[in-house]
């Protein structure tokens, strides 16, 4: 169900991203979601995450977010379906993405 939701940035999501100095040059070395809704939430996660969380919004479902990502070569070969609608639920539940509350309920 949560891989045919059209999830949206929500809208008092905050990104943060440090960079750090690798090999000569400043690479990302850590992203953190943050959010005051429904909650106060952060949460640090894999810097190859945020590619996949800058497809959502866009009125995609999570399924075409997932399959674009894969097709670019985004996702490491383990990161499934199963694995982002659990991405998914976490980020709904956290405050990071909102869906509407039809797709909650159905």
């Amino acid at each position: 169900m949560l891989l045919d939701a059209r999830p949206r940035l929500g809208s008092r999501l905050r990104v943060k991203v440090t960079h750090v100095p690798q090999e000569g040059s400043l690479r990302v070395g850590e992203v953190v979601l943050e959010s005051d809704r429904p909650f106060r939430a952060a949460t640090t996660i894999e810097p190859w995450m945020l590619a996949l969380l800058r497809g959502f919004g866009h009125g995609r479902t999570a399924r075409e977010v997932y399959d674009a990502a894969r097709g670019a070569g985004q996702l490491p070969d383990a990161f499934g379906p199963e694995d982002v609608a659990t991405l998914v639920a976490m980020m709904i539940e956290r405050g990071y993405l909102e869906v509407d509350d039809l797709v909650l309920e159905g």
